[in-house]
């Protein structure tokens, strides 16, 4: 954890950012911030936080949480938990989560990769005979997104845990 609150600070300051700006930025409480910096109450980020800070420092939530040059793919632990979620839905919830309004909440740099997509696509389109259409890439990555930014609400919505 003392690592994270060191790298999380001096990427910041790199970035000449305020808590203020960073908290504005991210939709994370100012203090949530602050108390990771100072690694107060011993608190891990979650897994959310982690990975919108990751994106907004433009590293790989390795590299924040821990450090040193080991890397590993951006979002990756995020993705593969979003697409098993939304791999346990039926076409109706994902219908709603589709046609949901945008919240506006900040992703920044939500890596929706092509094997997501198409991992997605092939398990979604599996009943669909031509000539009926399946569900399409943009289809896909709005749903993907939608169901990201209330991610917590659509699992309890859905029985997701």
């Amino acid at each position: 954890m003392e690592l994270f609150a060191e790298n999380l600070k001096r990427l910041r300051k790199e970035r000449n950012m305020t808590q203020d700006q960073l908290a504005h930025v991210s939709d994370i409480p100012k203090g949530t911030i602050c108390n990771y910096e100072q690694n107060r109450g011993g608190c891990d980020p979650s897994l959310h936080n982690l990975m919108v800070l990751a994106d907004i420092f433009d590293v790989t939530p390795y590299n924040l949480y821990y450090g040193g040059k080991k890397e590993m793919t951006t979002n990756s632990i995020y993705m593969d938990e979003i697409l098993s979620e939304l791999l346990e839905l039926d076409d109706e919830a994902i219908a709603e989560i589709h046609d949901s309004e945008l919240n506006g909440v900040n992703l920044p740099k939500l890596s929706v990769s092509e094997d997501v997509i198409t991992s997605l696509k092939n398990q979604w389109n599996k009943d669909v005979v031509y000539p009926n259409r399946g569900l399409y890439k943009n289809y896909i990555e709005q749903t993907i997104r939608r169901y990201a930014q209330d991610r917590q609400g659509w699992k309890k919505k859905f029985g997701l845990d």
